[in-house]
């Protein structure tokens, strides 16, 4: 949320946030900055309430899908999860990109199963476009829009006289396929294009101004420092480097030439004071970029040993910066920032046992955020618990043992009735697609919460699972489903109260842990990028 209020600040100052360097799509800080205009406080308040909008229509949205998808009574208890979620009030009430993502996943959903029912082009421009929106909000997104495109044609095909039946038969007859069926695979190979081509021109933007920050310094070097004399090789050795590290870099060398004696700076010089203090010569910044630039240095950060199953800085600590923001002059940073996938997979080989405990972690993180309550009360965990690093409210490590078990056990029924029916392969796809982002970048209970419709569908098989098996084993059906009717009123009807009675009853904080108040952004409100706690204002 800090992130996405400075950059929309940013925007009202007619600056751009970090230093031009595209290091991620601000979506968020875009509408921000619209609901804001130039006023120095962002517009929490109407940002807020477009995004309940938002979830809102997700929820309807996800009603239409589910009961043009699945059976009668599993779509309108998938309904009943989304509807009073708490995980998605938290989405809908907080700045995230998360927020925005839902809605358009369950859009992309809804669309690749109607072009999954019938060979139409109907649905590929609009799933164009929506995959596009969704890979600019989420650059992951393109694991699941390769995912989603090789479930469509594989539906296709399997349904095809002569067709296989079966993935493995599907896979090994791929290559033939290819060649006879051009025409089926023509519409799911074209979404990916088009989404693809959507996102070139902020790709073409994103890429002009990396190669901008590696040429053109926002800083001119000063060489006039009357004792080290700074000759036309040198400087030329300079105007080498990367332009955003050139004047600190001239600023280093100089004082290093000073404290060894030196009055004049060779070339030879210039290079061995870097390679000595920094161990390399700093790099330029990875070029093209497609959506966002971070994605290295995420990796990195997010399998280093000391990551905990979560977000760290730790590897950005250096000797000369215990305050570990990134700074692209420091050669260390650079590193990360630019080859983080083979620093990553170092840290992942030089400790595996730690990486495996780590990896547990961030899919027990993932797991509390599909596993969150219902009702503005998060009944039955209740409103209170820790909000990790960069990641959303979920409850205290322990509490609530019996639901997420329980749940737990639903999710498994669930989903070995799903695994049978081949119109749930889009939603077990969804699934794994945000496992493999869990597993392989940060563990946050959000990335969760993003496809709770997809877990909410295996849920409602479950469910309606274990109904099923009840009522056969009941002499008198017809006042079971009387029953359940009954039940499920009054459960929607208490919701809906637990809902009125929690808006007109806030809740009373008090936050543990290290905060910094942002007073200009409203009362009460702080920023924190540790793990803190959120406890009830009586508790001791």
């Amino acid at each position: 949320a800090v992130i996405w209020a400075r950059a929309a600040h940013l925007f009202a100052q007619g600056e751009v946030p970090d230093e031009g360097v595209p290091h991620r799509f601000y979506a968020i800080a875009f509408l921000l900055h619209w609901f804001t205009g130039t006023a120095r406080t962002p517009n929490f308040l109407w940002f807020k309430i477009a995004w309940c909008a938002l979830s809102a229509l997700g929820c309807a949205t996800s009603y239409l899908v589910f009961v043009r998808n699945l059976p009668r009574r599993p779509a309108f208890i998938a309904t009943g999860l989304c509807v009073f979620s708490f995980g998605s009030y938290v989405l809908a009430t907080s700045l995230n990109v998360e927020g925005l993502y839902s809605p358009l996943l369950i859009l992309i959903l809804g669309g690749t199963l109607e072009l999954a029912r019938r060979r139409s082009w109907s649905w590929v421009l609009p799933l164009s476009v929506l995959n596009a929106l969704a890979l600019l909000a989420r650059e992951e997104h393109l694991l699941l829009l390769l995912l989603l495109s090789g479930y469509v044609w594989w539906q296709w095909t399997s349904r095809s006289p002569g067709g296989p039946r079966s993935l493995a038969g599907a896979l090994a007859g791929t290559l033939a396929l290819l060649a006879s069926r051009a025409r089926m695979t023509l519409p799911a190979v074209t979404v990916v294009l088009g989404a693809i081509v959507l996102c070139l021109p902020y790709s073409v933007h994103a890429t002009r101004a990396t190669h901008r920050y590696n040429t053109h310094p926002k800083q001119t070097p000063n060489y006039d420092r009357g004792d080290v004399t700074w000759p036309a090789d040198a400087r030329a050795f300079i105007d080498s480097l990367p332009a955003f590290v050139r004047s600190k870099t001239v600023d280093l060398v100089t004082h290093r030439c000073r404290q060894l004696g030196m009055s004049t700076v060779t070339p030879e010089v210039a290079q061995q004071q870097l390679v000595e203090f920094f161990g390399s010569l700093p790099d330029r910044l990875s070029t093209p970029v497609f959506i966002a630039s971070h994605g290295p240095m995420s990796f990195a950060l997010s399998n280093h040993p000391d990551s905990n199953g979560g977000f760290s800085r730790t590897p950005l600590e250096t000797r000369l910066r215990q305050d570990p923001r990134l700074n692209l002059s420091l050669p260390e940073h650079l590193r990360i920032f630019n080859h983080g996938y083979a620093v990553g997979w170092n840290y992942i080989r030089g400790d595996v046992v730690t990486w495996l405990g780590n990896v547990a972690k961030k899919l027990a993180h993932a797991y509390q955020g599909l596993s969150m309550g219902f009702t503005a009360y998060n009944l039955p965990l209740g409103r209170y618990g820790e909000r990790r690093s960069c990641d959303l409210l979920t409850p205290a490590p322990g509490h609530g043992a019996i639901w997420q078990m329980l749940w737990g056990a639903v999710l498994l029924i669930g989903g070995m009735t799903a695994w049978r029916r081949s119109s749930a392969g889009a939603w077990l796809l969804t699934i794994a697609y945000k496992a493999a982002i869990v597993v392989v970048f940060y563990g946050y209970a959000r990335q969760t919460v993003s496809i709770l419709p997809a877990f909410f569908v295996i849920a409602a098989f479950g469910i309606d699972r274990v109904l099923t098996w009840v009522g056969q084993h009941l002499p008198n059906a017809g006042s079971f489903r009387v029953a359940q009717l009954r039940f499920a009123a009054v459960l929607v009807l208490g919701a809906g109260a637990a809902d009125v009675h929690a808006a007109t009853h806030p809740a009373a904080y008090q936050i543990v842990g290290p905060v910094h108040p942002l007073p200009e952004w409203g009362p009460q409100s702080f920023s924190s990028n540790a793990n803190i706690h959120l406890r009830g204002a009586d508790e001791p």
